[in-house]
């Protein structure tokens, strides 16, 4: 096993996206109609493309978004992760201690 833990949370959001272009292609019908289009099967040609491409695109922004937000924070300057034995109460030492390092998910 191969464990891809990111690689699959990607695709199965992209699978629920694909899924819910039906649901977002039901929400279009009326939006067709207030735009001039007589009957579905006039307007179907462009609800084939717009029912699944926002869907994708909105999956795939917020899949960046997040993965930034993950490296942003993963990305901790060592100073920020080391401490003064002086900070911690200890009157007049210098010595500095490492905190064990985060696991990452």
């Amino acid at each position: 096993m191969r464990r891809k833990f990111e690689l699959h949370r990607l695709l199965m959001r992209l699978s629920y996206a694909m899924t819910f272009a039906a649901v977002t292609l039901r929400l279009q019908i009326p939006i067709g109609l207030m735009l001039g289009y007589t009957s579905y099967s006039a307007m179907s040609v462009w609800l084939a493309y717009t029912s699944w491409i926002p869907n994708v695109v909105v999956v795939l922004v917020y899949s960046a978004l997040e993965r930034s937000r993950k490296r942003a924070s993963s990305r901790r300057p060592m100073a920020a992760a080391t401490h003064r034995l002086s900070d911690c109460g200890a009157p007049g030492s210098t010595v500095e201690r490492q905190t064990a390092p985060r696991r990452r998910e």
